[in-house]
C-alpha cells in the first residue's frame, strides 16, 4: 500500500513543475510512497495529479526513495493517480479529492495481481439513491431519511470489481473516511456483466441502519478489480435523516487502554484504516496476531497502535451503548498543538463491540508518520446520531524494531550422547540495548525442543522482568502443576528454595540475559526442571541416532500448528499503555529469522 502524507504550506512565488513547483498562494505537499500501511518505502512509482473539474494535468512526480514533492492551489479537489507497472504493481486513483490546509492523504497500491491482466484503474460511472435508475448522488446531495441504499456502478477494462483472496473486499462505503476490510458498509453485489470487453460491477450499498449526526460529510467508495486496481472516490454530501437517539451525555468510556506494537515485517494490510485480523483483545496483556505477514529480508518492518475501549452508561457503569463508530486522533507526546484525525472506524449499524463476540470496540493506527522511538498521545471520539463522546489522554512509545537469530547449537551439528546433557540454547538479539531495565520492563520467550518428526520434548513459557522490584531481576515461569493448565511461578518467590536440590542457587543457573551481547542463553540446568517443560512434561532426555529440532519461541498447544506459538517479545509500560517489539510473527513461523535449527545426537 502506498501512503501519501500531505503537509501545507502557503508559498508566494511563480508556479513550475516537479519538485521545485511553487504555485503562488500554493501548498507545498510532501508525498511518501510505502509498500503496505506502516511499512517499508519504495522507489520508482510515478504519480499524476489531475485538476477534479477540468482532468487537466496539476502536478506530476516521480517518487524517489520512497519521497516526491508537488505543489497545488488549496481549497480545491484533485484526482490523484499513481500509475502501475505490469507485472510488478496494479494501477491506484482517488478521485476528487480535496486539498485544504494541513491534512494526511492515504493511497494504496499493491502488487500487480494477475499479471495477465492490464493495470488500468476501475471507474466509478454511477452513484445513485436506491437503485440504478435513481437520482444522481452528486456534490451537496441531501442524503435523508428516504434513501435507504447507494447504488454504485463501476466499469473496467481488466475485470470485475468483486472479492478475491489478496484483496480482501471487493467494494465498500464509507462516511466520513475510508472504509476496510473490518470497517464501513459492505454491499449486495450483482455479478458483472461484460459489454464491448468493458467488466461492469454493480453495488447497492444500504444504509438504513447508518446513524450519524445530520451534517456536511462525505461519501467514501473504494473498488478493487481481480487483479488488484483501485479506484476511491470522495463525494460531498449532506445528511439530514433526523435520528433520534439517547444522547452521549450519560455515557462514558470504560478501561480504555493502548498498545503501540513493533514488529520486523511489513503488514502488507488492505486498507488505510489498518485491516489486519487480530485476536480479540480482552486486557492490554493479551496477544494480538498479524495474519499471514512475512519477514521481509530480515529486516522490513511495521508498526501500529491498538485502542481498545467499551462504551457504557454512568449508572450502572455496566450496561454497553451502542455508537455508530468512532475517530482516532493523535499528536507528538508534549505537542501543544491539536490532535490530528488518523482514522474513521465506521459500522454500518449501531454496535457495542467491533467485531461479533469481541464484546470491546478496537481501533487502529497504521501511520506511516511514526517514528521510531517516538512517544505519541492519543484520543478517541466515539460517535453516535446524538452526539459524541471524548475519551481520556492515552500515551504510548514505537519502541525499536529487532530480529533475533539462533546461536548455539550451531545448525545441523553433530553431538556425541556423552556431551548432550550440557548443551545449552542461545540467541542473539539485533538490538542488544533492548535488554536493559531502562528500556524494557520485560521479555517474554521460551525453548521448544521436537524430535525429527515435529513432535514436542521440551516446551517452555517464561517472562524475564529486568527489575522484580528490588533492582534485581525474577522469572515468571509456567510450570506443569498437575493442574488442567499450566500455573505461572515466580524464581525468587516460589522456585529458588526448591532449586537448589538441583544445583541451582541463582536465576543465572537456568537463564542468562547479557546486554552488552545481546545473547540470551537456555543454559543445560533449565532444561533438567521436569515441571518447567508444559509441553511434555518430565526432563529432556537426549537419545543417540535422533535428529532433533529447536527454536527460541514459547510453546503453543499444537505442534504442528505454529500460528498458536508466540515469538520473543520485549515490553515496556508507559502509564497504562503496553508498548512492545517482537521479533517475528506468528503466521511465518513465530522463530528466529534463521531457525529452527536442527542437530543429531550421535554414539
Amino acid at each position: 500500500m502506498f501512503c501519501i502524507i500531505v503537509l501545507a504550506l502557503v508559498f508566494a512565488s511563480c508556479p513550475q513543475s516537479g519538485r521545485a513547483g511553487i504555485l503562488q498562494n500554493g501548498v507545498s505537499v510532501e508525498v511518501l510512497v510505502a509498500d503496505s500501511v506502516s511499512g517499508s518505502t519504495v522507489d520508482g512509482t510515478e504519480l499524476k495529479v489531475f485538476y477534479s473539474k477540468t482532468k487537466s494535468l496539476a502536478a506530476q512526480v516521480d517518487i524517489k526513495n520512497g519521497k516526491g514533492y508537488v505543489n497545488l492551489i488549496p481549497n480545491q479537489t484533485y484526482d490523484f493517480e499513481l500509475l502501475g507497472k505490469k507485472g510488478v504493481r496494479a494501477g491506484s486513483v482517488i478521485y476528487d479529492y480535496f486539498i485544504g490546509g494541513g491534512q494526511s492523504l492515504t493511497m494504496l497500491q499493491f502488487q500487480h495481481g494477475q499479471i495477465t491482466r492490464g493495470i488500468e484503474t476501475p471507474k466509478i460511472t454511477a452513484v445513485k439513491a436506491d437503485s440504478e435508475t435513481g437520482a444522481d448522488i452528486t456534490e451537496n446531495t441531501e442524503i435523508d431519511g428516504k434513501i435507504n441504499k447507494i447504488y454504485v456502478e463501476f466499469t473496467s477494462s481488466v475485470g470485475a470489481v468483486e472479492e478475491v483472496a489478496w484483496n480482501g473486499y471487493g467494494a465498500k462505503l464509507s462516511i466520513g473516511g475510508s472504509p476496510g476490510s473490518s470497517t464501513g458498509i459492505s454491499g449486495e453485489y450483482t455479478p458483472d456483466t461484460v459489454s464491448d470487453n468493458i467488466f461492469i460491477s454493480k453495488y447497492k450499498f444500504d444504509i438504513r441502519d447508518v446513524k450519524l449526526p445530520d451534517g456536511e460529510t462525505e461519501l467514501v467508495i473504494v473498488g478493487y478489480d481481480v487483479a488488484n486496481n483501485r479506484v476511491e472516490k470522495h463525494i460531498p454530501v449532506r445528511l439530514k435523516k433526523g435520528f433520534n437517539a439517547n444522547p452521549l451525555a450519560n455515557a462514558q468510556f470504560k478501561n480504555p487502554f493502548i498498545i503501540v506494537e513493533r514488529v520486523p515485517f511489513s503488514n502488507n494490510t488492505f486498507s488505510a484504516n489498518g485491516d489486519i485480523q487480530i485476536e480479540t483483545l480482552k486486557t492490554a496483556s493479551d496477544f494480538t496476531a498479524p495474519a499471514v505477514l512475512d519477514p521481509y529480508n530480515g529486516e522490513s518492518s511495521s508498526y501500529r497502535a491498538i485502542v481498545v475501549f467499551d462504551i457504557v452508561d454512568k449508572t450502572s457503569g455496566k450496561t454497553k451503548i451502542p455508537i455508530s463508530g468512532f475517530d482516532l486522533y493523535r499528536r507528538d507526546m508534549g505537542s501543544i498543538g491539536e490532535f490530528k484525525f488518523v482514522s474513521r472506524t465506521l459500522y454500518d449499524k449501531p454496535k457495542v463491540e467491533t467485531g461479533a463476540g469481541w464484546g470491546l470496540h478496537q481501533g487502529f493506527d497504521n501511520s506511516s508518520e511514526l517514528k521510531e522511538n517516538g512517544e505519541y498521545e492519543y484520543k478517541i471520539k466515539a460517535f453516535n446520531e446524538a452526539g459524541t463522546i471524548e475519551s481520556p489522554v492515552m500515551a504510548g512509545k514505537l519502541m525499536e524494531a529487532f530480529t533475533y537469530t539462533l546461536e548455539t547449537p550451531i545448525n545441523r551439528e553433530e553431538i556425541p550422547l556423552s556431551l548432550a546433557a550440557d548443551i545449552a540454547y542461545s540467541c542473539k538479539i539485533s538490538n542488544p540495548g533492548l535488554l536493559t531495565e531502562q528500556a524494557a520492563d520485560w521479555c517474554d520467550l521460551g525453548l521448544l525442543i521436537l524430535d525429527g518428526q515435529g513432535q514436542p520434548l521440551f516446551g517452555s513459557k517464561l517472562r524475564y522482568v529486568f527489575d522484580s522490584g528490588d533492582g534485581t531481576p525474577d522469572i515468571l515461569v509456567d510450570t506443569a502443576a498437575g493442574t488442567p493448565k499450566p500455573v505461572r511461578r515466580s524464581y525468587k518467590q516460589h522456585l529458588k528454595s526448591k532449586l537448589q536440590s538441583l544445583g541451582i542457587n541463582n536465576l543465572e543457573d537456568i537463564v542468562k540475559l547479557d546486554a552488552g551481547s545481546g545473547i540470551i542463553t537456555f543454559t543445560p540446568k533449565f532444561m533438567k526442571i521436569p515441571y518447567f517443560n508444559v509441553a511434555a512434561s518430565g526432563a529432556m532426555e537426549y537419545k543417540a541416532g535422533v535428529n532433533y529440532q529447536w527454536d527460541i519461541q514459547d510453546w503453543g498447544e499444537s505442534p504442528y500448528r505454529l500460528t498458536d506459538d508466540r515469538a520473543l517479545r520485549i515490553v515496556k509500560m508507559y502509564g497504562g499503555a503496553q508498548s512492545r517489539t517482537m521479533g517475528n510473527n506468528s503466521p511465518s513461523g513465530s522463530n528466529a529469522v534463521n531457525g529452527r535449527f536442527t542437530f543429531t545426537v550421535t554414539e
